[in-house]
């Protein structure tokens, strides 16, 4: 199972929100970079980079995202705000090595379309985020009456490079992922997983070996101490 970084970027600094709420905010770092530079030579293969004023409307963090797959060694996975073929395209002229969409194959499914056949489906993952059994999207602002287990199936022929599951409930809160929700996830799709949100300590990563996920994004846990990034990878690693 691959363990990402999670760098979550709000007015151009390194944050945790709470539930994806930007009233509830953490600022980690001031400058991502120091952040990134945390996450070099420990064998990790792949950042997950948010840019939450591109989500949420605020405004756009392409320059700093630009510096921060510049200055990394380690592949880089962005969302946020990508609602346009325009801006897929100058993400992926920077560098980043998938691009994830949450709103977009929601609000515009033929503009999602047109990024994929032009940028190759491996090269895109489709954010599922759940709220409620439903899936969310704007920044989470906004949720459809689509469920989040019928939309993930809809999505499952596509063979996009990962559908990535975040629980928006749980997002942030260190209180562990929610695994039935995920085993049905694995279960029902064959595409790969790549779970996001709650993880709080090494037994939830555990857990989620046990559901066949891909991968798991983590933030909070990392920043916070609750466990080092080689005690994760040792976990992940390990047979269980």
């Amino acid at each position: 199972m691959e363990l990402i970084p999670a760098i979550d970027i709000l007015d151009g600094q390194c944050v945790r929100l709470r539930q994806g709420n930007p009233k509830n905010v953490e600022v980690y770092f001031n400058n991502p970079l120091t952040a990134v530079q945390q996450f070099l030579d420990l064998g990790l293969n792949w950042i997950h980079v948010v840019d939450l004023d591109a989500a949420l409307g605020f405004g756009q963090n392409t320059a700093l995202i630009a510096r921060i797959i510049e200055k990394s060694d380690i592949n880089i996975q962005i969302g946020g705000g990508i609602r346009s073929l325009k801006k897929a395209k100058e993400y992926f002229a920077l560098g980043a090595k998938r691009l994830v969409l949450g709103t977009l194959p929601i609000k515009k499914p033929k503009v999602a379309e047109k990024i994929v056949s032009e940028i190759g489906s491996e090269n895109i993952a489709i954010a599922i985020d759940e709220k409620n059994g439903q899936v969310s999207y704007s920044g989470w602002q906004d949720t459809s009456t689509r469920d989040y287990l019928d939309y993930a199936i809809s999505l499952d022929e596509k063979e996009y490079g990962a559908l990535i599951y975040t629980s928006t409930s749980r997002d942030g809160t260190l209180q562990g992922p929610p695994i039935a929700k995920i085993n049905l996830l694995t279960e029902k799709v064959s595409a790969p997983i790549i779970a996001s949100g709650g993880v709080g300590e090494l037994d939830d990563l555990v857990q989620l070996k046990q559901t066949r996920a891909s991968g798991v994004i983590i933030g909070k846990a990392l920043y916070e101490k609750q466990f080092s990034i080689r005690e994760a990878k040792k976990v992940l690693d390990d047979a269980y």
